[in-house]
């Protein structure tokens, strides 16, 4: 299966990626909502995880750009988002 992962944080990218190649996933990476849309209109995707908190398109953004798509709606969209300390929620 061929999973995009979508986040903006290079340390939760590899810790999926290893997790899912482990499982025997092909996984391409993506730093934000944006990009995303960009990889899905080149390459061949079976589900999208995508984190939710992000730059330039955020994750809900991202996840309805995806269901309006004629294209990409029928994708499998699995949203998940580290747990947020207070200390980062006063840095967004």
């Amino acid at each position: 299966m061929n999973i995009l992962i979508v986040d903006d944080v290079a340390a939760n990218l590899k810790l999926l990626r290893a997790i899912l190649e482990a499982e025997g996933h092909s996984i391409l990476e993506s730093g934000d909502g944006t990009e995303a849309l960009a990889v899905l209109e080149h390459k061949k995707v079976d589900a999208i995880i995508s984190d939710i908190l992000m730059p330039r398109m955020d994750g809900y953004r991202f996840c309805y750009e995806v269901r309006a798509s004629e294209s990409f709606r029928h994708l499998p969209f699995i949203f998940y988002t580290p747990p947020v300390t207070p200390h980062q929620a006063m840095r967004s």
